[in-house]
């Protein structure tokens, strides 16, 4: 909803907020909430859509808010006082069994244990279509720091050189632009 050209949150009957086509809402766990270090509520029940909404509803009336992040570069959300970016909590909640999965390959490969929690070997969450405002849970996936790091490398990119008008060049990668420009 918009107030005055922002973005604002609004209260609804749970019954009555319209989902998107082909939106599907699934809840952020107590176990999610213990691995993403966030106390659970007594008061609201938090849930992410496929679709980069948030809904936190209040249990004992049923009154929903929704917030809309479809557009927002790195959004966050505050679950019980712990602040936490939303396309973390998307990917998480949609995708724990293959983030569980990509965790036990990496440590047969590694003999390195990532996590989804904060700290030396934590995993990191890639827009797979390059688009840091597209959070839905189909276009998110994790990746080890160096992986995501070799990934942003090789999507494609444009140079312009200062001072010459229309003087761009598109490369294949932005590693491919830094060699061709002597940086690599």
């Amino acid at each position: 909803i918009k107030y005055k050209g922002q973005d604002c949150l609004a209260q609804f009957s749970w019954y009555n907020v319209p989902d998107l086509v082909g939106e599907i809402w699934k809840p952020v766990t107590e176990t999610d909430h213990k691995t993403m270090g966030a106390k659970m509520s007594e008061t609201y029940e938090y849930f992410v859509s496929n679709m980069s909404r948030f809904k936190f509803v209040t249990k004992s009336t049923q009154n929903a808010r929704i917030r809309d992040f479809r557009g927002h570069e790195r959004p966050s959300i505050l679950l019980m006082k712990s602040n936490l970016i939303f396309h973390r909590v998307v990917a998480f909640v949609f995708h724990r069994k293959q983030m569980d999965k990509y965790i036990a390959e990496q440590f047969l490969n590694t003999g390195i244990v990532w996590t989804f929690v904060k700290g030396d070997y934590q995993l990191e969450v890639d827009h797979i279509d390059f688009n840091p405002e597209n959070h839905c849970a189909n276009n998110l996936q994790f990746l080890t720091p160096e992986e995501n790091k070799q990934r942003s490398n090789s999507r494609p990119c444009i140079i312009w050189e200062i001072g010459k008008k229309d003087a761009q060049k598109e490369h294949p990668s932005v590693a491919a632009a830094a060699k061709e420009m002597g940086y690599g």
